[in-house]
């Protein structure tokens, strides 16, 4: 999936999290934008690894697009390191919550490419994906990018009204 299709899907999940919780809107989404582009940091021509480059090139060559990074160590290692940076901050547990959220979106919209994702990586070497896949920049991605972008506008109209 592109960035686009990823930062829509985890501002709609964010957004329904907001609906559920009622509060920390700004950081939650915030956080969810960064979370949603964070795993494709292992590919150079991402968004996010354009930004860093240095970072981006190393993980690829270390690890590979859809590795590790695209596993549940992950949100582990955020969570790991994340936790005890945003306690006692007043929006640092709605970010993190956020780029948890973020996280799984883009994880969730992945499996739906056949390369699938090495979700337990390193206990399992399955590849997980569904049934039905599509094809990055394809009509089935501008499908999931419309629903993303449709879900997305209507919550965000039950939470600003």
């Amino acid at each position: 999936m592109r960035a686009t299709t990823h930062l829509l899907g985890g501002q709609a999940l964010g957004l329904a999290t907001v609906c559920l919780w009622g509060r920390g809107a700004t950081p939650l989404l915030a956080g969810a934008a960064l979370g949603s582009l964070l795993p494709d940091i292992d590919h150079p021509g991402s968004k996010l690894g354009r930004k860093v480059r240095p970072v981006s090139w190393t993980l690829e060559a270390v690890v590979g697009h859809r590795g590790p990074i695209h596993s549940l160590l992950l949100p582990a290692l955020v969570a790991a390191v994340g936790f005890p940076l945003a306690v006692g901050s007043r929006f640092g547990i709605p970010f993190l919550i956020g780029v948890l959220l973020g996280i799984f979106s883009h994880f969730l919209l992945d499996a739906f490419n056949p390369t699938g994702l090495p979700l337990f990586f390193p206990f399992s070497s399955h590849r997980f994906s569904f049934p039905l896949t599509v094809k990055t920049g394809g009509v089935g991605e501008l499908g999931f990018t419309l629903l993303c972008a449709v879900a997305s506008a209507l919550l965000a109209w039950k939470v600003w009204g």
